[in-house]
């Protein structure tokens, strides 16, 4: 349907919300976390899949100014409304700013995560199994003949109050309808979205239409939420399985899967804590393994407020952990050359014959202006790297590592310091004398720093502007880290220090890094554009260049 919007209302605040593991780092629902992503992120690709026609709108009050900018790009219009009294104000304002109030209108609030594919043209969505109201509107029954039927979020619910159909706050129907559902409210029923369902079940005949309800901004459903839209990464897909709390892992590389079982399987009890208990090992149907509920340092450092003291507490653990990782069995020497060089080659071969796009061999080999600063090309910065790599790489004592160490695999509980590893790769070197999970101690450093101080979650969350300047390779860049990042960063290169990492091994493993992980991100070539200029900075010794 072409004639259609999506109205995505994020013109509130989040005050006192205590929805995750740590206060919020932003109160401004924009800045909602779903997970690592924003839940505005989540939206965006939802209706993009299933409705790509609609135009998206979010509808923020006019006094914010909004810190993440570069995901503007991907909404068709941002509406800045002022300050208003309710809810159904601010809708009422929005609505009065669509060109054509004949047309569909779609109303999402920005804490609920939708899940329906299709909705009738004018719809009510309902909570499709009954739960015992708290502080939200729901209706008695999924076929209300009365307003009777409505439970007011206005009204606290009575002690032997029965469970109810939450109203979703999801809510379709015709422009003009829906000012017209609007304008029929009285000024109290005017806060509650749970009226505006109500009246336009009434008056315009709404078809109500039971759903998951997955939201956000509510404590009681905010774990679930979580737990219906566990994010699938490149050849993995992974589901909840609520019977028994599990996880379970797909994968379209078989090899990768069964190496990650294979290594859970081999790590004696001790270190097998560190990880989810595997319950089924079964490649060709998935892996089994337990849910751990615990945020990963990921979400931790982009949204939430977990505190110097409780980061302290997580990189102790942490490295107490690879200490055990280390030394549970004796070092075998080898030359780690796979992990760096090897790989790096490799996906840069897998760069030229596949090419993100027709310009990107003017990207890749003309010299670059960043910021207005001047320097060498992305290929003449390769070219340093891999002259640099070869020191860096003799023989040396290989260990037992999880293969994997960025922020997205490290799970932790900021209150308690507890922390968990996900996802290990199972590495296996093409020398056959070294076993299966062992590799360089530098390479889960360098993943540490390329997520605490290089900010790649950032780039994966496109939470970056990137914007080429008259055709040429002159770009204009910015990074926008959370407020906590530089003492984030500081307690993260301690930690490699004190580890043994030295300032030229960080400089160049790093960009080792960020080359190779090119091809891996084809889906968005702006994103590549981005890790690309990060690992030039990061040879030249200017990654300050990117930030505020």
């Amino acid at each position: 349907m072409s004639n259609e919007s999506v109205l995505i209302l994020a013109a509130g605040r989040l005050p006192d919300r205590q929805l995750g593991p740590a206060p919020l780092l932003h109160e401004h629902p924009l800045d909602l976390p779903a997970g690592s992503d924003l839940a505005l992120q989540r939206l965006i690709k939802h209706y993009r899949c299933h409705r790509p026609k609609a135009r998206l709108i979010a509808v923020i009050d006019q006094r914010d100014s909004w810190q993440f900018q570069c995901l503007a790009s991907q909404l068709d219009q941002i509406l800045l409304i002022k300050p208003q009294s309710n809810v159904c104000a601010t809708l009422k304002q929005a609505l009065l700013q669509i060109q054509n109030l004949a047309d569909r209108v779609i109303v999402n609030p920005i804490t609920v995560l939708p899940t329906n594919h299709s909705l009738p043209p004018c719809a009510v969505v309902l909570n499709e199994d009954p739960l015992p109201r708290e502080n939200w509107s729901a209706f008695t029954s999924c076929d209300p003949c009365s307003s009777d039927h409505l439970l007011s979020k206005l009204h606290r619910p009575a002690a032997n109050e029965p469970a109810s159909h939450a109203v979703t706050g999801l809510i379709c129907g015709q422009g003009e309808q829906l000012l017209d559902a609007i304008r029929s409210l009285d000024p109290k029923q005017s806060s509650d979205l749970g009226w505006l369902a109500w009246r336009m079940i009434d008056r315009h005949n709404a078809i109500v239409t039971p759903a998951p309800w997955h939201d956000l901004g509510h404590r009681a459903t905010y774990a679930r939420s979580r737990r219906s839209h566990l994010i699938s990464r490149g050849h993995n897909a992974v589901s909840y399985e609520p019977t028994g709390d599990l996880i379970h892992k797909h994968s379209s590389d078989r090899k990768r899967l069964a190496a990650e079982a294979a290594y859970l399987q081999e790590l004696m009890p001790r270190l097998q804590r560190h990880f989810p208990a595997l319950i089924s090992t079964d490649v060709n149907a998935g892996l089994k393994l337990d849910y751990l509920p615990y945020p990963s340092l990921s979400e931790l450092f982009l949204h939430w407020q977990a505190g110097i003291s409780g980061w302290t507490a997580i990189w102790k653990r942490l490295s107490l952990i690879l200490d055990e990782l280390q030394t549970s069995s004796a070092p075998v020497l080898g030359n780690p050359s796979w992990l760096y060089e090897g790989k790096l080659n490799h996906r840069l071969q897998q760069l030229t014959i596949h090419p993100p796009s027709s310009q990107w061999k003017l990207f890749w080999q003309e010299p670059l202006k960043l910021n207005g600063e001047n320097l060498p090309s992305p290929e003449q910065c390769c070219r340093q790297l891999l002259n640099a790599l070869p020191p860096l790489q003799q023989q040396r004592p290989l260990m037992r590592i999880h293969g994997d160490l960025c922020f997205n695999n490290i799970l932790a509980d900021p209150l308690h310091g507890c922390v968990r590893l996900i996802d290990p790769r199972g590495e296996t070197a093409p020398n056959t004398n070294i076993p299966i999970g062992f590799g360089d101690p530098r390479y889960e450093l360098i993943k540490l720093l390329h997520s605490g101080v290089y900010l790649y979650d950032l780039v994966v969350h496109d939470l970056f502007t990137l914007k080429a300047k008259n055709n040429s390779n002159a770009w204009n860049v910015q990074l926008h880290p959370p407020r906590h990042f530089q003492a984030i960063a500081s307690q993260v290169r301690a930690l490699t220090r004190e580890r043994g990492l030295t300032e030229e091994e960080e400089q160049w493993l790093t960009a080792s890094l960020f080359f190779s992980m090119l091809p891996l991100h084809g889906d968005k070539v702006q994103r590549q554009h981005m890790l690309c200029l990060i690992g030039c900075c990061i040879v030249q010794g200017c990654f300050s260049l990117l930030l505020p």
